[in-house]
């Protein structure tokens, strides 16, 4: 197997045009209290870079790090939640009004237990796999 040839495979099947998300908000407020920033495509892993995001964004104040997971990402929780409501929904910011993304879930991110969205690939990965036999006979 050739290594470019796996590579578009892999691309194929991984691509945003191959991610669906469905579902509604059901209003749990786990989205708002277990984030993962990213900032040039990659997640936060250090309080500094965090505290230099705040100074040029002011919603970022309102963010708390709460830890980090497995992967040495900090996690975050957002202070405006309130009662398991946002307290400022109709001026959230993008990266609330965005959620769930296809970003999200192609760099590792995935759904809360809790969360009603879900996403899913269009097509399987037998999909793929049989697409791949076939054009290496």
């Amino acid at each position: 197997m050739k290594f470019n040839q796996l590579k578009i495979w892999f691309y194929k099947l991984f691509k945003p045009s191959n991610i669906v998300i469905t579902g509604y908000c059901s209003g749990c407020g786990s989205c708002c209290k277990n984030i993962l920033l990213m900032i040039y495509n990659d997640t936060i892993t250090d309080e500094a870079t965090f505290i230099d995001i705040q100074k040029n964004n002011a919603f970022y104040k309102n963010l708390e790090i709460t830890g980090s997971n497995s992967s040495n990402e900090l996690t975050f929780k957002c202070n405006l939640l309130k009662e398991n409501n946002c307290s400022v929904y109709k001026k959230r910011p993008l990266l609330c009004r965005n959620y769930p993304s296809v970003k999200m879930f192609k760099h590792g991110g995935s759904l809360h237990e809790e969360c009603t969205y879900e996403i899913k690939a269009k097509k399987d990965f037998k999909y793929f796999l049989q697409e791949y036999m076939d054009v290496n006979k």
